[in-house]
């Protein structure tokens, strides 16, 4: 325990955290003024495995639903024949081999190249998301996305520090944090730990790495902006993300105004 204590002290060192003449005691709330709690970080944990059941009922009952009936193929490719071997070998490299490697397997399998060739392709389309996944995976994160910046936006819209950033630093660090300020970071905090863990459950995609870093890099600077009480700043770089992130989800991710002008032209809703 001696030695925790002194990893923590070191850690959550004053003279690094904080402005001089200032402590931690500094910021122990009160009744009327409440100010941000190493221990709350801890509540977006549970909260996103909560989060994470709310997506996948909205995905199922409301989305799927939206999509069928837009005509969104939900056809996946089959995986392959089982092949113990060659599944292996897929594993390691997620691509089909080549040269000696490919007549090898050829061999050991009793399969003529061409059909190993096959087997790798079909493996690998079998991981691919349907169109209908797709469109309800973007329409739960649509919806996230436009939910999340309707609230913050009213909720620092009514802050000072909306219309004058200086505001973000004057007094500071003493800015006690308002109920809808705590529930904006913690809800923030929540969606995001709920991507970093149904990342391990949905289908894995090329970009895994990349994703995990973005997620462990935003819950990161959301609890070191908590814990410094950088939460007015904090606020304006999540509503820029949030509404960007709204349009990013609509162009890039599911084409979903291809599937709105299928949806209008088969049902003569635009002439």
């Amino acid at each position: 325990m001696d030695l925790v204590s002194r990893v923590s002290s070191v850690f959550w060192a004053e003279w690094f955290w904080l402005p001089r003449g200032y402590n931690w005691t500094t910021f122990t709330s009160t009744p009327e003024k409440l100010y941000p709690d190493f221990y709350w970080i801890y509540f977006p944990i549970p909260f996103s495995l909560l989060l994470f059941l709310v997506r996948i009922l909205f995905e199922k009952k409301i989305c799927d639903p939206i999509g069928r009936s837009m005509g969104i193929s939900e056809r996946r490719t089959h995986p392959p024949v089982s092949n113990r071997a060659l599944e292996k070998e897929y594993r390691k490299k997620k691509k089909a081999p080549d040269g000696e490697q490919l007549k090898g397997l050829s061999k050991r399998t009793d399969l003529t190249t061409r059909q190993v060739e096959s087997w790798f392709r079909q493996r690998k389309a079998s991981e691919t998301l349907s169109q209908l996944q797709k469109f309800s995976e973007t329409g739960w994160r649509f919806f996230y996305y436009t939910a999340i910046f309707i609230y913050g936006l009213w909720a620092v819209s009514s802050k000072s520090w909306f219309y004058d950033t200086k505001e973000c630093w004057r007094g500071y660090p003493l800015h006690a944090v308002d109920r809808d300020m705590w529930w904006y970071y913690m809800l923030e905090l929540s969606f995001y730990w709920s991507l970093l863990i149904s990342q391990f459950f949905d289908v894995r995609r090329k970009d895994f790495w990349q994703m995990f870093t973005h997620h462990v890099t935003t819950i990161l600077l959301l609890t070191l902006s908590w814990m410094d009480n950088l939460v007015r700043m904090g606020s304006l770089v999540l509503i820029i993300h949030d509404v960007a992130d709204v349009f990013l989800e609509v162009y890039f991710h599911a084409n979903l105004f291809h599937f709105l002008s299928d949806f209008f032209e088969k049902y003569h809703v635009i002439d």
